[in-house]
């Protein structure tokens, strides 16, 4: 048996932080999905019940059909598989889906940016260009910034590190605004949540779970659309390493559950 988490609620102040977390809206069920299994079920073999999707169902908000169209999606889309004994039902990841989820983790739960280094690469105009993420991030038609430096000779590379006087247009071209102010806009609600909890009773362990999911699933919203390169690189109004730094600080206050623990306090509160 792992640690015990069983404790008092403030359902109120609970709620507060939910709509806080969602923006007061509905997420998109399949996609919060994703993130539970990454979050809860990511291993081989663990399985999350129906009952405590039921559960964490109820404490955000969603719709028995929604959750029903949405597992059905995912089902469908080659995610999860479902096994039923009698009346109750289990799901889990296929290997898959245990791969999807493995690759973006590092990004997601990291304290630091997941790329130290950086390259400024000039190509030959005339020539085509390379295509892929593995290319980096484009700033103009034969310029571009990534994570390794090409094996070809014909280009003009340089190193780029917090010594690089990078000029304010290509850091903009590194990261979409839409983004940017997306993460701004998570920063400040990170500090919200860490004020309402700092104020609050302590989480059940229910409660404990939803709230790792919804930080989880606010920041993979996020940033899954950045690039994936050195703090350096990204414009002032970019607020990743702000962001890390406070899910870490919630992460270490509200560390990952046991998925047995959780298991027995869905049944107990059944």
């Amino acid at each position: 048996m792992g640690a015990q988490y069983d404790i008092s609620v403030d359902s109120a102040s609970f709620h507060r932080i939910v709509s806080r977390l969602t923006e007061d809206q509905t997420p998109r069920v399949w996609s919060l999905l994703v993130t539970v299994f990454g979050e809860l079920a990511q291993d081989k073999g663990a399985q999350i019940s129906g009952l405590m999707l039921r559960h964490m169902r109820e404490h955000i908000g969603i719709k028995p059909e929604a959750m029903r169209v949405a597992l059905h999606r995912l089902r469908k889309d080659g995610w999860i598989e479902n096994e039923r004994t009698g009346r109750t039902s289990a799901h889990h990841l296929t290997d898959w889906g245990r791969t999807q989820s493995a690759a973006a983790s590092p990004r997601i739960y990291s304290r630091d940016a997941t790329a130290t280094r950086a390259w400024l690469i000039v190509s030959d105009p005339s020539q085509s260009q390379p295509q892929g993420r593995a290319c980096g991030v484009w700033v103009s038609s034969n310029l571009r910034i990534a994570t390794t430096p090409p094996k070809d000779t014909a280009s003009f590379v340089a190193v780029l590190d917090d010594a690089a006087q990078i000029p304010a247009w290509m850091k903009n071209k590194v990261c979409a605004l839409q983004t940017r102010a997306a993460s701004k806009s998570f920063f400040e609600t990170l500090k919200q949540v860490r004020e309402e909890l700092a104020g609050a009773d302590a989480l059940s362990t229910i409660e404990h779970a939803v709230l790792r999911v919804l930080l989880v699933h606010a920041w993979r919203r996020i940033i899954l659309k950045a690039p994936e390169l050195p703090d350096c690189v990204f414009p002032q109004d970019w607020y990743g390493p702000q962001c890390r730094a406070l899910m870490a600080d919630l992460f270490d206050q509200f560390p990952k559950l046991h998925l047995s623990d959780l298991q027995d306090a869905v049944e107990n509160a059944s």
